[in-house]
């Protein structure tokens, strides 16, 4: 049904709104946005993210892989993977092209199944939840995932509720509420009213990452969300996602290439290389020369953040100031 008009010149909240179905009408929101309905055929999760009822306390080991390893086409791209991620923690996956980094979150997501070994998600097996069951436990932000052309940046985060929603639910003024905070947050609600195709490559990662956030989900999953962003929105955007996590007691899981960024905004780093963990632990104590040469096959540099104490990462001698052992506030626990 058609809004009907407020005496101030703006528009009303449809009236009929959670049983218009398919009628193409425009709904529009507090904030002046406007959209049209969706039809059923496309009412599906378009990214597996999730959320459970009581989410906001976890048991300790809330993801364990155990022993896992994963070929394709005969060649080991993973092995020997035990992995434990408590509540309320920031873990980044670091290491050179090729370590497996990607594969691991594909293999936490559900996307792909391990050859050998357990992906379990509070002590059952990642597999064995529904579709829609995982999707509101983790909730994923791929570094560059299909779009529909066609459709608008409110539709495409709102498509982050879709897990917490019955076959033939419509949002609720809730569900509308989160999106737009999430997008509020991820700096994208000016591009609420545009289509996917006209945003560039780091406007669509954060619309990505909104999307994620507005799933509300306990874990999230972040490959690469850095990589199309510019300096202020790289801060920004791991500013968010750690301290919305973190008020929630969830945790994230981000695969990065930036050690610097990797060092500054998470709490722990899994360093991967040649399929292996090569290297687990806080970043003062992963992010050393000795250990990313390794890995790397490179010389580095590392020295103190001047600010935040943390480990910098740019040459070929080890380099140490004395930081200040103290995180942005914002990130503090």
């Amino acid at each position: 049904r058609l809004p009907n008009p407020d005496p101030h010149g703006g528009s009303e909240w449809c009236r009929d709104f959670n049983n218009c179905g398919s009628c193409g009408a425009n709904h529009y929101q507090p904030n002046g946005v406007t959209r049209r309905c969706r039809y059923s055929f496309l009412r599906c999760s378009f990214l597996p993210l999730l959320t459970t009822p009581g989410y906001k306390v976890w048991p300790i080991a809330m993801l364990k892989l155990q022993d896992v390893r994963f070929s394709y086409q005969g060649t080991d791209v993973l092995r020997g993977i035990d992995i434990e991620v408590a509540g309320s923690e920031v873990v980044g996956i670091i290491g050179p092209n090729g370590a497996g980094k990607t594969t691991l979150l594909k293999l936490i997501s559900g996307v792909i199944k391990p050859s050998t070994g357990d992906v379990l998600i509070n002590s059952k097996a990642s597999l064995e939840y529904t579709p829609s069951e995982r999707a509101r436990l983790v909730a994923v932000a791929p570094q560059t995932p299909p779009l529909p052309e066609w459709y608008k940046v409110i539709d495409l985060v709102l498509m982050g509720r879709n897990a917490h929603l019955k076959l033939y639910d419509w949002e609720s003024k809730n569900d509308y509420e989160v999106a737009l905070s999430a997008m509020q947050m991820t700096d994208t609600l000016q591009f609420a009213d545009r289509a996917i195709t006209t945003l560039s490559g780091g406007e669509r990662q954060r619309v990505v990452i909104a999307m994620a956030i507005t799933q509300e989900t306990p874990l999230i999953l972040l490959d690469e969300p850095t990589a199309n962003l510019d300096i202020a929105h790289q801060s920004k955007v791991l500013d968010i996602v750690a301290a919305a996590q973190r008020k929630r007691q969830g945790s994230v899981i981000i695969a990065m290439h930036d050690l610097s960024l990797a060092a500054q905004y998470c709490d722990r780093l899994i360093m991967l290389a040649e399929g292996v963990v090569h290297a687990d632990g806080s970043p003062v104590d992963v992010l050393k020369p000795e250990i990313i040469s390794r890995a790397y096959d490179t010389e580095v540099i590392v020295m103190r953040h001047p600010t935040t104490g943390s480990p910098v990462g740019r040459g070929s001698k080890i380099i140490t100031l004395r930081g200040i052992s103290k995180r942005p506030q914002s990130l503090q626990r």
